[in-house]
């Protein structure tokens, strides 16, 4: 993943004699899970809000306060036709599970899901188990690297409804 952030950066500034001292100031930045449309308009309303608060406006042309979401929504449509969704190391933990779920609730066609190495707990795993029957298509379901996996409540849980949805279980990788 190539998620990195450079805050304040300065493009005129020689601070940085070469690209390599450049790339180590910068910060690996959190990943955030997709949002539903209706979500992202509500994020959108946070960050105007506080944008307000500073005396700034949310975009510098005003057109963009129509244009963002409506783009938005043609992105959404075509996440929600994927066939794969990895998110592996993006750090998440059930609180963002709950916002994915919503996404991937409206997956007509994923058949892999890839949410290795995060920080996934029962709750979670609760989550993505109610999930499951409503995803047909499903073949895979990786969730290896999370603490999920150490708790036998949780895997118990996912077995079963991977079990019982009739998914192969070389395909639920725990």
């Amino acid at each position: 993943w190539n998620r990195w952030t450079f805050g304040d950066l300065d493009p005129e500034s020689t601070q940085w004699a070469d690209s390599v001292v450049f790339f180590m100031q910068a910060r690996s930045l959190r990943l955030r899970p997709p949002l539903t449309p209706q979500r992202f308009v509500q994020e959108l309303e946070s960050r105007r809000q506080r944008a307000r608060l500073k005396d700034y406006p949310l975009f510098s042309n005003e057109k963009d306060n129509e244009e963002v979401p409506k783009l938005y929504e043609d992105i959404y449509s075509q996440l929600i036709h994927s066939s794969k969704l990895a998110y592996e190391n993006a750090d998440w933990s059930d609180e963002e599970v709950v916002l994915l779920v919503e996404v991937i609730a409206r997956c007509d066609r994923l058949e892999k899901l890839v949410l290795n190495n995060n920080r996934i707990s029962l709750q979670g795993a609760s989550e993505i188990a109610k999930l499951i029957p409503s995803l047909p298509t499903l073949k895979l379901l990786a969730l290896s690297g999370n603490p999920l996996c150490r708790d036998p409540q949780a895997t118990d849980l996912l077995r079963l409804v991977w079990m019982r949805e009739k998914k192969p279980m070389r395909n639920l990788m725990l």
